[in-house]
């Protein structure tokens, strides 16, 4: 009889975990072409769920915790991205997500003086 009851819990504890749990599917793509990003690192902040995003910028996030947590997007040469959302055990969701490209920094020109010290200091080498 005890062997039975602990069956039970261990199944009943399982089950558990499994229902305290959402799916998070969707495509990423580029904010200005609308075109979808391939490669784009998607995860869950302060988890070990993560995925990266195919071809079609299609990504998936398998057995994602409930309650809020924060969706975060990263790619080379994009803003990253990061979006608190609501989730909801047994539930599946399914968003779009747009990267911005980041702006290139320009390069000031220096000034007589910077120029001055720079080649002073190129001497020194």
């Amino acid at each position: 009889m005890g062997i039975k009851i602990k069956w039970l819990l261990v199944l009943w504890t399982f089950t558990l975990g499994v229902e305290l749990r959402a799916q998070v599917t969707g495509v990423i793509t580029d904010s200005k072409t609308d075109k979808p990003l391939a490669d784009v690192e998607v995860f869950l902040n302060r988890t070990t769920i993560g995925s990266v995003s195919d071809e079609l910028g299609k990504f998936q996030l398998e057995s994602s915790p409930t309650g809020f947590v924060d969706v975060v997007l990263y790619k080379k040469g994009y803003a990253m991205y990061r979006s608190s959302m609501k989730l909801q055990s047994g539930k599946a969701y399914d968003v779009k997500l747009a990267l911005t490209k980041e702006k290139q920094k320009k390069a000031k020109p220096l000034t007589a003086k910077e120029l001055t010290e720079l080649k002073r200091d190129i001497k020194k080498i």
